[in-house]
């Protein structure tokens, strides 16, 4: 072969190794794209399963370890790289064998496990394989879940559920729960006792066609069904009768509550009832005897004050509003003392301080109309009650008859002890000067006049009257020019009683 030949076989050759080169570049280029692939699957795969707070675990047929996540190395104790190709058992759960279900599985090399164990902590776990053949390879897949506190919940509220149940039995009150056509789904002992029913005789049926009377049964369907419509503002509380084993009424105060299902819709009506029949009763024995209070109150011809301790009035009747002039509304915003004459009205804490110690107090005042008049009165008044505050309860009596009685009673008897004493001193009189400055001496100490004189009528030109006796508060008043003729100086008392003839009465305290 020339030398040519071999030259031109030989760069044909290179010409070929270097296409090889290229191909195997980029097999290789692909290659190492498919292990960065696998890489990042491979960092997802481990990012994931550490994400399991589960410890997770993958063994061969010979229980050794393959993968595990950082919870399972966790439980075992050491990093995950050192639990690869140890058997499992005797890292976690450590035990002398492997899983019973397991062993079942691994020998089967196919099914899934199911089965619980408990630890030598106390700790329980749920342990869930899935065992299968891929490419020649078996292997397991095992997660353990941690169910201790899962299992002390169920049981707690198993006991919760329990107890509840016996709060149902022995609670003060009717509960009872009515699906959305209104049929018994739940009613406890209470509701069993007031209905005269067992409960076995309730669920089920519906309650108002078989639980309540003809005169409420619609009315309590139209509120029910506002209530499972979710108009709950609307019939929260609700009253009605219900029927019990006998046909007798039992009158029920109801607390309704909406329970809605999973998806917010209106499911059922939760309702607490109190039976307030009695309670009913007795309220409305209490109203008419508040009624017959009141017509009392109202009727009776003495004024009655309510007032606080303050004196501040609380309460009056109609005679006080009568009596008074003021309108109920302002005597509401008055106090004790706006109506007490001003001598009085200095008395009223001493009056209180007694009233509050024996807690009943009788004495004499004066009121003030709103006109300004005056009126004699008796109080009689004593502590109570008034919306749960200490409070005085006042009866006033208008005395005016009796204070003009007495004043009548006591003129009198001051008119005749003068008269007689005046009849003792003319019986013994032997000087007429003396027997008339007696006389007015008498009429100041025993009639209560301030002063009396006696005036002789003279019938000179002037008329004049000229005082002969006199006794008491004088002050000069007699110094002064007394006529009796019709003038200036004639025109006072003295010189009218004298031309006419008739007693003459001034009353002019002032002047």
């Amino acid at each position: 072969m020339k030398p040519s030949d071999h030259i031109a076989e030989l760069e044909q050759r290179l010409a070929e190794l270097t296409d090889e080169c290229a191909s195997l570049r980029g097999k290789v280029e692909t290659l190492s794209e498919k292990c960065l692939h696998l890489e990042q699957i491979r960092q997802q795969w481990t990012a994931t399963l550490d994400a399991v707070k589960d410890p997770v675990f993958v063994h061969d047929e010979e229980f050794r370890i393959i993968r595990a996540n950082a919870a399972y190395a966790e439980h075992a104790g050491m990093p995950v790289q050192e639990t690869i190709g140890k058997p499992y058992w005797q890292l976690f759960p450590k035990r002398y064998e492997p899983l019973p279900g397991c062993r079942s599985a691994t020998a089967g090399k196919n099914g899934d496990t199911d089965e619980e164990l408990t630890l030598e902590s106390g700790r329980r776990f749920h342990s869930r394989s899935f065992c299968q053949m891929e490419a020649g390879t078996y292997h397991c897949t095992h997660i353990l879940e941690d169910i201790t506190d899962k299992q002390r919940l169920q049981a707690e509220l198993l006991r919760e559920h329990e107890q509840n149940r016996q709060y149902l039995e022995v609670a003060g009150v009717i509960l009872l729960l009515l699906g959305r056509r209104g049929n018994v789904q739940m009613i406890n002992r209470m509701g069993c006792e007031t209905l005269g029913r067992t409960e076995k005789d309730i669920l089920g049926k519906n309650w108002f066609e078989h639980f309540l009377p003809d005169h409420v049964r619609d009315d309590a369907r139209v509120v029910f069904d506002k209530l499972i419509a979710g108009h709950v503002d609307l019939v929260e509380f609700h009253e009605n009768p219900i029927l019990g084993m006998g046909g007798e009424e039992r009158l029920i105060a109801w607390h309704n509550v909406l329970i809605r299902d999973g998806h917010g819709n209106p499911a059922f009506v939760l309702s607490s009832g109190n039976d307030v029949t009695e309670f009913r009763r007795s309220q409305e024995a209490v109203k008419a005897s508040e009624e017959q209070f009141r017509m009392l109150f109202n009727t009776i011809a003495d004024a009655v004050f309510i007032h606080d301790t303050a004196g501040n009035f609380l309460q009056v009747n109609h005679t006080a509003i009568e009596r008074l002039g003021y309108s109920e509304e302002e005597l509401h915003n008055m106090n004790v003392a706006d109506i007490e004459a001003p001598e009085y009205a200095a008395l009223i804490p001493e009056r209180m301080k007694t009233l509050l110690q024996q807690n009943q107090h009788i004495f004499e005042s004066a009121h003030v109309r709103r006109d300004g008049s005056i009126i004699p009165v008796e109080v009689s008044a004593r502590t109570t009650q008034y919306d749960h505050s200490p409070a005085i309860i006042s009866v006033v009596r208008d005395i005016s008859e009796r204070k003009q009685a007495e004043e009548l009673l006591e003129k009198t008897n001051r008119a005749l002890k003068t008269l007689s004493a005046v009849n003792e001193a003319v019986v013994r009189a032997s000087d007429e000067t003396k027997l008339l400055s007696r006389i007015c001496q008498i009429i100041v100490n025993e009639g209560g006049y301030r002063m009396a004189w006696v005036g002789f009528a003279e019938n000179d030109e002037a008329k004049t009257v000229r005082p002969v006796a006199f006794a008491g508060h004088e002050e000069g008043y007699l110094d002064i020019r007394i006529s009796w003729t019709d003038n200036e100086w004639g025109r006072g008392p003295a010189g009218h009683a004298i031309r006419t003839g008739r007693p003459s009465f001034i009353q002019n305290i002032c002047n």
